[in-house]
């Protein structure tokens, strides 16, 4: 069998070009400063020949939530299904300028064939592990990598904008794993303000009626309607949004907050107050100890814990929960979806459950469907504790 081509080399390995599906077997030959040749020498097995990689960037992705570890699940989408690629690299920049991507630093990489990353080789999908407290708004782009180092991948295409909560910029992902709830939720990453458009209104009224919060509840999150007549009177019809360098909403009322919330949602993003448990999951923070947690929130620096006016939403940028949640220490208060009213347990004969007469009793919210009461602490009255196994009542 004769050659069809020949190079010389003074190192290894040689490339050379063939035909796919043809079987060829590479031959050797060596020659010295004086010209002279060896024999040829054939190699005992067949010569992989290495297919140009194809792929046509990613154009879309989206958040999926988390995985069972805890990071969060990105997918991308493909323009096309790749061809002779065993690997990817993933770049990620918070900008869609070229030069703010770190080509030296993948994201992620992903072996074709994954059972977790690349269940089907055959599609334009690709699944990410990121992280949560790394997982960001931006944009993505997706290179093949070649492990032989024939082949190089410069594309620069990239994706649409992929915010963490798809429609809403500005948010984080609380996994279930971290939370220790049974579902991944999302939170603004800094505190709320006016999207800009639409009126505060005192008007605004959140019933107290179980059966019609139930009702509410039900409506926005079947049929993502945001202001159902059973939710109260909706008469504020702006927006919350999440955004740095502007000044928190201040002096909101409860009936305020819960529909600014609302009217952020989207067709594919349903917002709305969190519940207090929700809200103080997220709130864990990074500190080893329990007084550098106390220090980060006593210093008056690091959280504006201190009285004076509000400062901007991202004025504070260390005072951040373990997931990057800004300013949930300090700066304004934020209402969560939990409200108590005043109960005459006299009145209504359960003096056995506890001191009295008044108490103060959670209004459900259709959310957790937790009930807790606030009893005086001693029958003379003094401060109030909650307790808990008896009362299931209103």
């Amino acid at each position: 069998m004769g050659c069809i081509s020949q190079r010389e080399t003074v190192s290894g390995p040689m490339m050379m070009t063939g035909v796919n599906g043809q079987t060829y077997y590479g031959c050797v030959q060596a020659e010295d400063k004086a010209g002279n040749v060896s024999a040829f020498a054939a190699t005992s097995s067949t010569v992989t020949v290495v297919l140009t990689p194809a792929v046509g960037g990613a154009s879309s992705g989206e958040v999926l939530g988390s995985w069972d570890n805890g990071t969060a699940k990105v997918k991308l989408t493909l323009q096309s299904p790749p061809s002779n690629v065993t690997h990817f690299r993933i770049y990620f920049s918070e900008t869609s300028n070229i030069n703010d991507f770190d080509f030296t630093q993948p994201y992620a990489e992903i072996e074709v064939g994954d059972s977790d990353f690349d269940a089907d080789p055959n599609d334009n999908e690709l699944l990410l592990s990121v992280p949560a407290k790394d997982l960001r708004d931006g944009h993505y782009i997706a290179r093949f990598y070649d492990t032989l180092g024939s082949y190089q991948d410069t594309n620069t295409t990239m994706t649409s904008r992929v915010n963490v909560l798809t429609d809403q910029p500005g948010y984080v992902l609380i996994p279930r794993k971290f939370s220790g709830l049974a579902y991944d939720y999302y939170m603004m990453r800094y505190e709320a303000s006016s999207a800009g458009s639409g009126a505060l209104s005192l008007g605004s009224y959140v019933t107290a009626t179980e059966s019609d919060i139930v009702a509410c509840s039900e409506a926005f999150h079947k049929d993502g309607n945001a202001s159902s007549s059973s939710c109260g009177n909706s008469a504020t019809t702006e927006s919350a949004s999440s955004v740095s360098g502007v000044l928190p909403y201040q002096n909101l009322t409860y009936h305020e907050a819960f529909f600014t919330c609302r009217n952020a949602s989207t067709a594919n993003s349903k917002i709305r107050l969190p519940s207090r448990e929700e809200w103080t999951r997220a709130a864990a923070g990074v500190d080893a100890t329990y007084s550098v947690h106390w220090g980060m929130l006593s210093d008056g620096t690091t959280c504006e814990t201190f009285g004076g006016a509000p400062t901007n939403t991202d004025a504070n940028p260390l005072c951040k929960t373990a997931l990057g949640l800004v300013n949930m220490a300090g700066n304004v208060s934020e209402w969560v979806d939990t409200r108590f009213k005043e109960y005459d347990i006299t009145l209504n004969a359960e003096t056995r459950f506890g001191y009295g007469p008044k108490i103060l009793t959670s209004i459900p919210n259709a959310l957790d469907n937790r009930r807790t009461r606030l009893f005086n602490t001693a029958t003379s009255g003094g401060d109030r504790a909650a307790a808990m196994g008896a009362s299931t009542r209103a």
